[in-house]
């Protein structure tokens, strides 16, 4: 069971984005937003945690000659790992198609959470592409964040899906700040509507929403 702790790691100012399940936006919102808070003049420094099914790089175009799999290795520090994107964004890439990745022992997990707490050293936003779904990696960089946005979509099973999301990251830190973005829908009175039957569900059971 992964567990909130007092560290600097949750300290720190980053957003973890994630996603009730694959195919919902997640990545496409990332990018976006990176982009955006470049052209305002921020720093911004991207982590794609969607470990061993990284897309970030395929979605921008970019074919990195080293990713995050040298970093949990110890083989290379996070700074020699980055690379740069669209608007002087920059990058930590992923890697895909490498199923260790996706079931990280601890110390290897303590490095990629580690990157969040230097990251604030180089960008004044972190942004961190999580996996979507429920898994130990995946989690544990939501708890690392300050705050987490959960990615959805009006369809019943997704609200179903980030229900579930959001108990689980609640039951190991109910401090933990949640937001939601509803996307692939037709208007924002859509969009409410979803958020409101997922808020009841949350505001019933939780005791919170969010």
């Amino acid at each position: 069971m992964i567990e909130s702790t007092d560290t600097a790691v949750c300290r720190t100012p980053s957003i973890a984005i994630t996603g009730s399940k694959g195919g919902v936006g997640k990545s496409t919102l990332v990018v976006n937003l990176a982009v955006l808070l470049a052209r305002s003049d921020r720093r911004v420094l991207v982590i794609d945690g969607d470990l061993g099914l990284a897309n970030l790089d395929v979605l921008l175009g970019l074919v990195p000659p080293r990713t995050v799999e040298e970093l949990v290795h110890g083989e290379a520090r996070l700074e020699e790992l980055l690379i740069e994107g669209p608007g002087g964004i920059r990058i930590l890439p992923g890697a895909s198609g490498i199923p260790e990745l996706a079931r990280l022992h601890e110390h290897a997990r303590a490095k990629l959470l580690g990157a969040l707490t230097e990251g604030t050293r180089l960008a004044d936003h972190v942004l961190v592409d999580t996996g979507a779904g429920l898994g130990e990696n995946s989690l544990a960089l939501q708890l690392a964040a300050s705050r987490v946005i959960v990615v959805t979509t009006a369809e019943p099973t997704s609200l179903v899906d980030t229900y579930a999301t959001i108990k689980v990251l609640w039951d190991a830190d109910p401090a933990k700040q949640v937001d939601l973005v509803v996307n692939n829908v037709a208007s924002e009175k859509e969009a409410m509507r979803a958020y409101e039957r997922l808020a009841r569900a949350c505001g019933h059971f939780l005791q919170r929403e969010p």
